[in-house]
């Protein structure tokens, strides 16, 4: 054989054999916003990033995508049917019930920040709400949340009067004009929103801190086990080295130190939809008040 007519040969074979090399990409979807103004998915898409960067040698190549914008009700219907490949969505504990549609990465993906809560506050009811100590001058107020969001039923369980509201950005709008009396936030999110909405002039109390357990964890349709295994490893290897907590770090630290937790008058309420999971999430768990993850040593 000629070298001109080896050479053609290899490049045809280079065409026409497989390639090894050449892995197809495995797709992965994250939630996209519910607003323009809506940074809430930018965290957790980084985390689902960081988590495939970690495995990219034991589990190979990736590309993340967006899903199409949606509201939390839709996104829960579409996580369960598994209508875009590899779809992970950071929720809330779901439901005995919903669990039969879903599998989970049991690991806290916001570092269990989100059981902290502090709030806006209507120009009405401002100055009331910076003298509050007890509970029951809470549970006079008017507070409003999401449709479908756990917290309703986590404040209305403690005594709460609570508005829902089906939109997002609908709710930052009342608050502001005393349509509501409080919207509560995780202390990790309230200061990008403040900053996202100059318009609306809203208020932060700096009295009250109300916390519950509220561990999000990442959710997908039940039959795929393999991105859960993909994600969990991932998401253990970037606490293992640190990179998972500055990630974190690079998100909220700067809303926390605003937020001054630790001056605040804090109220424990009880998450009553909780359920056993047997495993121990207390060592990923960030304490505001002392300002570290784990335990409070003795």
């Amino acid at each position: 054989m000629t070298p001109c007519w080896r050479l053609l040969f290899c490049l045809l074979g280079g065409v026409l054999l497989p390639m090894p090399a050449l892995q197809a990409a495995a797709i992965f979807t994250y939630p996209s916003p519910e607003s323009d103004q809506d940074t809430r998915a930018l965290y957790y898409r980084d985390v689902l990033q960081l988590a495939l960067e970690k495995t990219l040698d034991s589990h190979g190549v990736y590309q993340l995508r967006p899903a199409p914008q949606m509201n939390r009700v839709r996104l829960r219907l579409e996580v369960r049917m598994g209508t875009y490949p590899n779809f992970f969505s950071a929720d809330s504990q779901r439901t005995p019930d919903e669990m039969l549609f879903l599998d989970y990465v049991p690991f806290p993906a916001e570092l269990g920040i989100l059981g902290y809560r502090i709030c806006f506050v209507s120009p009405q009811r401002e100055r009331e709400v910076a003298n509050i100590t007890r509970l029951e001058q809470l549970q006079a107020l008017q507070h409003g949340q999401g449709r479908g969001w756990q917290d309703v039923f986590i404040l209305r369980h403690a005594g709460m009067q609570v508005q829902e509201v089906d939109s997002y950005e609908r709710l930052f709008k009342l608050v502001s004009r005393g349509r509501i009396d409080l919207f509560c936030r995780g202390a990790n999110e309230l200061y990008t929103e403040l900053e996202q909405r100059p318009e609306l002039r809203l208020r932060v109390d700096k009295q009250v801190l109300i916390h519950y357990p509220f561990p999000h964890f990442f959710y997908t349709n039940k039959d795929n086990k393999q991105g859960v295994i993909r994600i969990t490893k991932g998401l253990q290897l970037a606490w293992r080295d640190g990179s998972l907590q500055k990630l974190w770090a690079s998100y909220f630290r700067s809303g926390l130190e605003r937020a001054n937790l630790p001056a605040r008058q804090l109220f424990e309420l009880e998450n009553p939809l909780l359920t056993p999971l047997g495993v121990d999430l207390t060592p990923y768990q960030y304490d505001p008040i002392r300002q570290q993850f784990g335990k409070a040593t003795p």
